[in-house]
């Protein structure tokens, strides 16, 4: 697995190597290892450790994802992920009585600071945060998960 990921443009290459897997896996082959994808399954099925099914499946398609990482990249600089960190915002902040301040380091620093000059659509219906924004998030919600407020 190592001496496949090893080939990837982008980094962590660990990363990469399962979002190629995962990339693979959306293209719709019947696979066992898809059980475990919620986005590819519908739900989580699969049970036990899923690491067998996934190694054996990038074995099998070694070549296909030895071209993808090795000639593609991943942009991971994008804000929205702030979809997936609002509610737990707004639960601190809840938990707390006063709004966030957030620090942020490293590459992309400054992507999520901003979180609250975006809207957000939770395919509820519903817009949350600053619903007269340009920037409007559109992040699928699990059904077992809370919505946001």
């Amino acid at each position: 697995m190592l001496t496949l990921a090893a080939h990837a443009r982008s980094t962590p290459e660990s990363s990469f190597l399962l979002t190629a897997a995962h990339y693979l896996l959306l293209g719709g082959e019947e696979e066992a290892v898809a059980a475990f994808y919620p986005s590819v399954a519908g739900e989580a099925r699969g049970e036990g450790d899923p690491y067998p099914l996934f190694r054996d499946f990038c074995l099998e398609h070694a070549e296909e994802l030895r071209t993808l990482i090795s000639t593609r990249r991943v942009q991971q600089n994008e804000v929205r992920r702030c979809a997936q960190l609002l509610p737990a915002f707004g639960l601190v902040a809840e938990r707390v009585g006063s709004p966030l301040a957030l620090v942020e380091v490293g590459a992309s620093a400054g992507l999520n600071l901003l979180f609250d000059r975006y809207s957000y659509d939770y395919g509820d219906g519903r817009l949350r945060g600053d619903t007269g924004s340009p920037v409007r998030l559109r992040a699928a919600r699990r059904p077992d998960a809370a919505t946001p407020r």
